[in-house]
């Protein structure tokens, strides 16, 4: 993400159109994980323990949500008519979205493959 704050202009603009199509196929492949996980835990026994299925959903909503506060920051940025500095003002809380997200979606693989821990 570092690249993005060197960009000026146009191409800053473009740069920003490409993290929000990405943030947004983020959003479609998180809905697909919650449905086909979904299915996954009801059509295969043996059930896992409420608690994993909790934490994992809650794990999984608040994936989307970073993303969604990371998208709604970066379209600002592009409505602005100074997105250089807009950007410069977001970037501090960009990072750390950003790094607050990874962390998580490593909680949730972390969960999700060692779901014998639950049990």
């Amino acid at each position: 993400m570092r690249w993005l704050y060197t960009l000026t202009g146009k191409e800053l603009r473009i740069g920003l159109k490409t993290t929000l199509a990405f943030t947004r196929v983020g959003h479609y492949a998180l809905a697909f994980l919650l449905l086909t996980g979904g299915w996954m835990v009801i059509g295969y026994p043996p059930y896992p323990s409420v608690i994993w299925v909790v934490t994992s959903i809650l794990l999984l909503v608040l994936i989307g949500a970073m993303i969604g506060i990371i998208h709604a920051k970066l379209k600002k940025v592009i409505l602005t008519k100074q997105p250089e500095k807009l950007l410069l003002t977001y970037r501090t809380p960009l990072i750390c979205y950003s790094w607050f997200t990874f962390l998580t979606i490593v909680a949730a693989l972390f969960l999700m493959t060692n779901r014998h821990l639950f049990f």
